[in-house]
């Protein structure tokens, strides 16, 4: 059986389904990037607490997740919640509520 994580952005819910490593990993740059609410993350530790690795040689991969993320967290607005800080990471943007 297939168990379903629920975050939300406002009054949406995003629904995970945690049958696949690739949703897993998702779920966990997810948890990265809000916890510190406003702040950037560096690009260096999505790396090392996502893929628990100490080298920026998942360049692409770090891209390819953050875009499955948002095709799931920015469905709907009109402005994007994840934003790209260029020479640093990313972040969250605006009021986002609890995973």
């Amino acid at each position: 059986m297939k168990r379903r994580r629920l975050a939300s952005v406002g009054m949406t819910g995003l629904g995970f389904w945690l049958g696949t490593a690739r949703a897993l990993t998702i779920i966990c740059l997810l948890e990265l990037l809000m916890r510190p609410a406003g702040q950037s993350v560096w690009r260096s530790a999505v790396v090392e607490q996502v893929w628990k690795l100490n080298c920026d040689t998942m360049t692409n991969g770090v891209d390819v997740y953050i875009n499955y993320l948002r095709r799931k967290v920015d469905v709907g607005f009109e402005m994007p919640l994840i934003r790209t800080v260029r020479g640093v990471g990313y972040q969250i943007w605006g009021g986002v509520a609890g995973v």
